[in-house]
């Protein structure tokens, strides 16, 4: 399949293999995946066979794309975080592609606005420019994003992971 050419130690290191995957998969300019999702904590350098690549991603089907503005993006990020009642509990659920996101909260912990930086840490301020979002099915399905979301392609990891193949890992 491929080779890692370095170690990747960290169970985020390996969601951003995945995420960015996705992303290229689509030509996106972000994607998001659920933290629960990630399997696999690491992933050693040398060869990557298709054992890990399902270790990596065991349920994913296809790819569901939306093109939303930041405001769009803020209410997906606040809905999720907010969801619980105990301020204590509440956690960023999702990796992301293509830049990263800060929450901002109240004196209560609830969180109110969300800032998206792009891949370079430019805040980014537009929220009407609309950017091209690739999602995991299961965060598609579990946020009801199928409807009016694009299925422009159904993969399986081992043809979502082969974008990244000519990359350094």
């Amino acid at each position: 399949m491929g080779q890692a050419a370095e170690d990747l130690t960290r169970k985020e290191d390996v969601a951003s293999l995945m995420t960015d995957a996705m992303r290229d998969a689509v030509g996106g300019d972000f994607a998001f995946y659920n933290k629960g999702g990630v399997r696999l904590n690491e992933l050693r350098k040398g060869e990557i066979t298709m054992e890990k690549i399902y270790k990596m991603e065991l349920f994913s089907k296809y790819i569901v794309v939306h093109e939303w503005n930041l405001n769009k993006m803020e209410d997906f990020i606040l809905k999720d975080y907010n969801r619980g009642k105990d301020p204590g509990k509440r956690y960023i659920n999702y990796y992301i592609s293509g830049g990263k996101y800060e929450i901002i909260r109240n004196l209560q912990g609830e969180g109110i606005e969300v800032k998206f930086y792009d891949a370079r840490g430019k805040w980014l301020k537009d929220k009407q420019k609309k950017y091209k979002i690739a999602f995991s099915n299961y965060v598609a399905s579990s946020n009801e994003l199928v409807k009016g979301g694009r299925l422009p392609i159904s993969l399986s990891p081992m043809q979502l992971l082969s974008t990244c193949k000519n990359k350094e890992l």
